[in-house]
């Protein structure tokens, strides 16, 4: 397989692993930072899969790559040969043409960044002698992709010269397309030059880390024409800024009473949990369809079944379509009783599930309390007191109780290990009780206070 190498320092990529990662993250470079082509993978990231182009051009590409970084000898051998023979790399119209649209593409993008109104009284037009930089920022990265490399300067000066025309010809689409297309030609004409080792490796939190700044200055620059260039229409057809529009909603009413909400429910989740928050939430959202039930049928929630069928029976006899002589009425009628019927059914669909998860909880309680799994029937028959036992009756019992069986009482070296191990036994059923009685307690304050 190509992705074997030959046991070099780049070796180990697989072209399995490759095509793996352009079919499920190609149109996002995956594939390519996976083959450290670091600078393609961006360029194909920011422009997704090279509108779409590159994406498709790469499945032929991709055993090449996995060859150049795995340094096939074979591969090598071919590129060492094509540099003896040719003093820079030839021309390449599909390189040309692919630095010809990342540097209009990074160009446009500085140039409408730019905000068109003044921010804070300051006039940002200046701003527009970084379009060049941009555009020749743009045409030299493609340039430097793969076994090419050459000096971005050149391309950076001719794209300021060319930036002049815009005083000349003030047609955007004449000085810009000018511009750009010199740029271009400057880089591969006097910077273009072979790259005769491979680029030094860096880790891979230093590619991380580059790769992500250069992210996030790209996204800044969408970010700054979306927010002080951006407009969107209201509803009467009026045109408002977007940052105007965005300082509006956090100074609006709506804002202001979500912030609020959102702040005592994070109070209550405090006080209360988040659980509890969610079964609000799931209550108020009426998931089931509950809530509008009782409001269809006009009942409470704490109606008994045979009131909520007197009244089902009622609105049904009321809004029964055969009742109803108006043809234009009818169809009204026939949707309000299906409604009626539909609340009926949800009401008690659900009312039946209650009683039979009710009845199921009963009787796991009576199979825990039979278990005693806390050891509390057992702690009472120790201690000779009922479950109804007062806390005060319950100590008087105890202190009874370990004052009789307290080893030190006990002078008879054959009864005392036997005292000691009821005395251990006497004070656990206490343990056990008042333990319990204090978590209840604790419990039923939490309830009253909700």
């Amino acid at each position: 397989m190509a992705g074997s190498g030959s046991g070099s320092k780049g070796a180990g990529k697989s072209v399995v692993v490759a095509y793996v990662c352009w079919l499920f993250g190609g149109m996002f470079g995956l594939h390519l930072f996976y083959l450290r082509r670091d600078a393609q993978g961006f360029l194909t990231w920011s422009t997704l899969g090279g509108y779409g182009l590159g994406w498709l051009a790469d499945i032929t590409k991709i055993p090449r790559y996995v060859k150049e970084v795995n340094e096939d000898p074979e591969l090598m051998r071919e590129i060492y040969r094509k540099m003896r023979e040719h003093r820079k790399p030839p021309f390449s119209i599909s390189r040309f043409i692919s630095a010809i649209m990342i540097g209009y593409l990074w160009g446009q993008l500085v140039m409408i960044a730019i905000p068109e109104s003044p921010i804070a009284n300051y006039e940002l037009t200046f701003l527009h002698w970084f379009i060049p930089l941009g555009c020749s920022i743009g045409v030299w990265v493609v340039g430097n992709i793969g076994r090419e490399t050459g000096k971005p300067w050149i391309a950076i000066g001719s794209a300021y010269l060319a930036y002049l025309s815009r005083y000349l010809y003030y047609d955007e689409s004449v000085w810009f397309s000018l511009m750009l297309v010199t740029s271009a030609l400057a880089f591969d004409t006097f910077s273009k030059e072979w790259r005769p080792h491979k680029k030094e490796e860096r880790s891979f939190m230093m590619r991380m880390a580059i790769v992500s700044a250069c992210g996030l200055l790209y996204l800044s620059l969408w970010g700054c024409y979306f927010y002080f260039n951006g407009k969107i229409t209201d509803s009467n057809g009026d045109t408002v800024p977007l940052h105007e529009a965005v300082h509006h909603f956090f100074t609006s009413p709506w804002w202001t009473d979500l912030k609020q909400s959102l702040y005592d429910t994070y109070v209550f989740a405090q006080h209360h949990g988040w659980y509890e928050v969610y079964k609000q939430i799931i209550d108020l959202s009426d998931v089931t369809g509950e809530q509008n039930a009782y409001k269809v049928l006009g009942v409470g929630p704490t109606a008994s079944q045979s009131e909520i069928t007197a009244r089902w029976r009622s609105l049904s006899r009321e809004f029964h379509p055969d009742k109803i002589k108006d043809p234009a009425k009818q169809r009204e009628a026939q949707e309000k009783f299906m409604e009626i019927q539909q609340a009926y059914e949800i009401i008690s669909n659900i009312k039946t599930k209650r009683k039979r998860k009710n009845k199921q909880y009963e009787v796991y309680k009576q199979i825990i309390d039979l278990s005693d799994v806390t050891g509390e029937q057992n702690a009472y028959k120790v201690l000779g007191v009922g479950p109804t036992a007062s806390q005060s009756e319950i100590t008087a019992r105890w202190r009874s109780l370990s004052r009789e069986f307290h080893p030190d009482k006990i002078k008879d070296p054959a009864k005392q290990r036997e005292a000691q191990e009821k005395f251990m036994e006497i004070q656990q059923a206490y343990e056990i009780i008042s333990n319990i009685k204090t978590k209840r307690k604790r419990k039923n304050k939490q309830s009253v206070r909700d």
